[in-house]
C-alpha cells in the first residue's frame, strides 16, 4: 500500500457509465506498517521479548517449534531475502519523504536503515555507502538508472509534486514551487520516454506504465485531489497561488467540495462568497471539453480492445 495506496478515482464518471479515471500513487501513511510487521515477527523469534511472557504451555511448544524451524532455514546467513526487501523498501521511503520535503522524517529513516539490527551482513561497503548526508544518499540512490523502475519514478514524481503544492504553493514560496514542479516534469519525461513499452494485450497502455503519459494529467489530478482534502483556508491559499493550468483541473472539484459551506458561511456570518475566494480560472470551458474528449477516447479504446 505504500507504493500504490493513494488512489485517484472518478466515482461520478463510473456511476454515470463513463470510463472513469483511475490512478494509484505512493502513500506515505503506510510506511510504518512494514516495520511494525517485521518487529512483530522479530518478537516472535526472540524468547526474551514480551510476546513470550504469557504463553500457555501449548503455545510455548508451538513457538519453540517455529523458532527451531526458522533457525534451521535461515540461521546466521549473511544474506536474507526478507531483509533485502525491507531495506529496499526503506530506501524507497526515504527518497519519497525527501521529495515531499519531509526532511526530518527522512533523516530518521536513514538512521534506522543504518542501525537496523536485522540488516544483511554480506556487503562490507554498506556502512560506507550509507554514511553520507541525506542529500548525497538520495542522489546516489538515483544512479544506475534506478529511476527507470516504475515505482521509483512514481515516487519521485508524486513526491516532488506534493512538495511543490504544499511547501511551494501553500507556503507561498514561488521559487520552491517552480523548482519542485520542474523536477517532477523532468523525472516524468525521462521515465516515459525511456521505459514505455506498448503491448497488444494492454491496448494503449504500456506494460511498465504506472503514471499517465501526459504530465499535465498527473500534475493536475494530484493538485485537484489535494485541494479537496485540505481545510478550506489552505485550499484557498494553494488555489490562489497556483498557475491557471493547474486551477482548471481543480475548480470543479473545489466547487463541489467547498461552495455550499463557503456560501452558507457568507450568508450567515458575513464571510466572503465562494466565487470571490475561488474565482473561475481562464480556459475552464476548454479544459472541460478536453476532459470529455479524453474520457471518450478511453471509452473507445476499451471497446476496441474488448475490455469491459
Amino acid at each position: 500500500l505504500f507504493r500504490s495506496g493513494d488512489v485517484y478515482y472518478s466515482l461520478l464518471d463510473d456511476i454515470s457509465g463513463r470510463d472513469a479515471f483511475f490512478l494509484q500513487l505512493p502513500n506515505t501513511h503506510f510506511i510504518e506498517s512494514y516495520g511494525k510487521l517485521l518487529k512483530e515477527r522479530d518478537d516472535i523469534l526472540n524468547p526474551d521479548s514480551e510476546s513470550w511472557a504469557n504463553l500457555t504451555p501449548d503455545e510455548m511448544v508451538q513457538r519453540q517449534h517455529l523458532l527451531a524451524l526458522w533457525w534451521a532455514e535461515h540461521g546466521k546467513r549473511p544474506y536474507r531475502a526478507f531483509a533485502a526487501g525491507y531495506e529496499n523498501f526503506m530506501r524507497d521511503a526515504i527518497r519519497m519523504l525527501y521529495r515531499r520535503g519531509e526532511y526530518s522524517r527522512a533523516n530518521e529513516m536513514l538512521d534506522q536503515l543504518i542501525t537496523w539490527p536485522g540488516q544483511n551482513t554480506n556487503d562490507p561497503d554498506r556502512i560506507i555507502e550509507l554514511g553520507t548526508t541525506l542529500d548525497e544518499f538520495v542522489t546516489n540512490e538515483l544512479q544506475d538508472e534506478r529511476i527507470l523502475s516504475g515505482y521509483v519514478a512514481a515516487q519521485e514524481v508524486a513526491g516532488a509534486l506534493f512538495g511543490a503544492y504544499m511547501d511551494g504553493l501553500v507556503g507561498s514560496d514561488g521559487e520552491l514551487f517552480e523548482k519542485q514542479y520542474q523536477y517532477a516534469a523532468l523525472a516524468h519525461r525521462y521515465y516515459i520516454e525511456r521505459q514505455l513499452r506498448r503491448t497488444t494485450a494492454s491496448g494503449d497502455t504500456a506494460r511498465t506504465e504506472v503514471m499517465p503519459r501526459d504530465f499535465r494529467e498527473m500534475a493536475g489530478t494530484m493538485f485537484a485531489q489535494l485541494a479537496a482534502t485540505l481545510p478550506v483556508e489552505q485550499a484557498e491559499v494553494m488555489y490562489g497561488e497556483a498557475p491557471q493550468n493547474l486551477k482548471v483541473w481543480a475548480y470543479d472539484v473545489i466547487e463541489e467540495r467547498f461552495k455550499p459551506m463557503v456560501d452558507r458561511n457568507a450568508n450567515e456570518a458575513g464571510g466572503e462568497p465562494f466565487d470571490l475566494l475561488f474565482p473561475k480560472p481562464e480556459g475552464l470551458e476548454e479544459h472541460r471539453a478536453y476532459l470529455e474528449q479524453r474520457r471518450q477516447q478511453r471509452q473507445d479504446l476499451r471497446l476496441d480492445t474488448g475490455v469491459r
